[in-house]
């Protein structure tokens, strides 16, 4: 981070002393007012879900008070989802009142909900589990009228390739990211097209200087100006456009900074800046438009890059128990009880319904102990629950089956294929020395 500081600093006053000698160009600041929501890190989920209704009710008090004010949810729902846990668990505030001003705000483009569920760790978690990820956010977000078309990759430890091909097929136009990108120091730049295999590229805008560069400016308001003119300076210099942009928020922010007023006055306007709040839609498509008649850069592929921000490398190794247990859970999710139950489904009977739990500091390994202890229990859990699950979907497809025409048979098996691809295999059983029913493939292998 110093060393992407020290670049930083030198090319803006490069770019400053240009601009001084012909024609300063107004440059438009867009504030975004944000918090970034670690469901556990630095404490478990059981601590950080009890300060959320305080979160919303901060919220709402700050968008009752300001009628233009708009707040971005970290790109997520699930943290509507736990604040309803909450208000459930301790019950006070109906969960229907809550809800309704939610909904209301959403409807109105005051709260930004969405794209994503939550915040995972791209990296670490599977394929089905991402698209399912963006499935939920995109359906929680249309429920409450209203969503964002713009990738949120605020703190996610590096990019995979594929990133682009699935946000551009879920719709959104752009992406915005902070961790991974690799530009030689004397190329850097805020703007830049992100290509995945396929070919799929996407607009994108990489936070120079973190999701935090305008956290609190209303706290300091003698200080509201030279914060955000100094803040602006240091990355506007990369900018392939005319717009920059300041990140108000933080970590579990718990009251959304007031900055409205400020910019309402022009406390920070001059001749080189004008400022507004914006959302994230607004701000990309200010990008995109800028970006019609400017050639930026184009990276391609994965980005794990740790040059200017760490991408945290170790932590595909940390923890590694609790990844063996996501992935034992990943796959009786996606390979045993999601083929059953749509089997069910056919069949006349409930789909059993699920969300994913992917918090990007949980699967990671980077919390503290609390939270994975925490995690070993729910994956307990789960597995339970997938066998509950397996059990009764299997007894109802089994009771659905015809077997009269093995009436002599002593015992009748049910082998159900689960995979995508027909299949011609042989498959045997025998007792064990237990006399427990033993199920082995062509090569002896015993089928978990």
């Amino acid at each position: 981070m110093i060393i992407l500081l020290r670049v930083m600093g030198r090319y803006a006053k490069q770019a400053n002393n240009r601009q001084g000698r012909g024609q300063v160009m107004k440059k438009k600041i867009h504030i975004i007012s944000h918090t970034h929501w670690d469901r556990e890190w630095y404490l478990s989920s059981k601590y950080v879900n009890r300060w959320i209704p305080v979160f919303f009710e901060n919220l709402f008090r700050m968008l009752e008070k300001e009628p233009d004010y708009r707040f971005v949810l970290d790109g997520q729902t699930s943290i509507i989802d736990d604040c309803c846990a909450q208000l459930q668990a301790q019950g006070g505030q109906s969960m229907d009142a809550f809800m309704d001003t939610v909904r209301k705000y959403v409807r109105e483009g005051r709260i930004i909900a969405g794209p994503y569920y939550l915040q995972p760790d791209w990296q670490l978690v599977s394929e089905e589990a991402l698209i399912r990820n963006l499935l939920y956010g995109r359906a929680i977000a249309e429920e409450l009228d209203g969503g964002s078309k713009t990738g949120w990759l605020l703190d996610n430890f590096g990019q995979i390739s594929q990133a682009c091909q699935i946000h551009e097929q879920f719709g959104m136009n752009g992406i915005v990211v902070w961790r991974g990108p690799a530009f030689p120091p004397e190329k850097i730049c805020s703007e830049f097209y992100w290509a995945s295999p396929n070919g799929t590229s996407l607009p994108c805008v990489y936070l120079l200087s973190s999701y935090r560069n305008g956290m609190r400016l209303a706290s300091y308001p003698e200080e509201v100006q030279g914060r955000i003119i100094n803040e602006a300076d240091k990355i506007q210099g990369f900018a392939q456009t005319d717009h920059v942009l300041l990140m108000n928020g933080y970590d579990q922010e718990m009251e959304p900074d007031d900055i409205l007023p400020y910019i309402k006055e022009g406390r920070a306007d001059t001749e080189q800046y004008q400022v507004c709040q914006s959302i994230p839609d607004e701000y990309m498509d200010a990008v995109i438009e800028g970006i019609k008649e400017t050639k930026i850069p184009q990276l391609s592929g994965p980005l794990y890059s740790g040059r200017y921000i760490s991408v945290f490398p170790g932590i595909l190794s940390s923890r590694m128990y609790l990844k063996m247990q996501n992935d034992m859970v990943q796959r009786k999710l996606e390979e045993m009880l999601e083929p059953l139950g749509i089997m069910g489904l056919l069949a006349g009977d409930d789909y059993p319904l699920s969300k994913v739990n992917h918090p990007h500091d949980s699967i990671c390994g980077v919390s503290v102990d609390d939270v994975h202890t925490d995690m070993e229990i729910r994956f307990a859990r789960v597995q339970k629950e997938i066998g509950s699950c397996l059990y009764e979907i299997v007894q109802k497809l089994a009771a659905k089956i015809d077997t009269r025409m093995f009436a002599r048979a002593q015992r009748v098996y049910h082998v159900f294929n689960t995979t995508l691809k027909e299949q011609r295999r042989q498959v045997m059983f025998c007792m064990s020395d237990s006399r427990e029913l033993q199920i082995l493939d062509e090569k002896g292998r015993e089928y978990q």
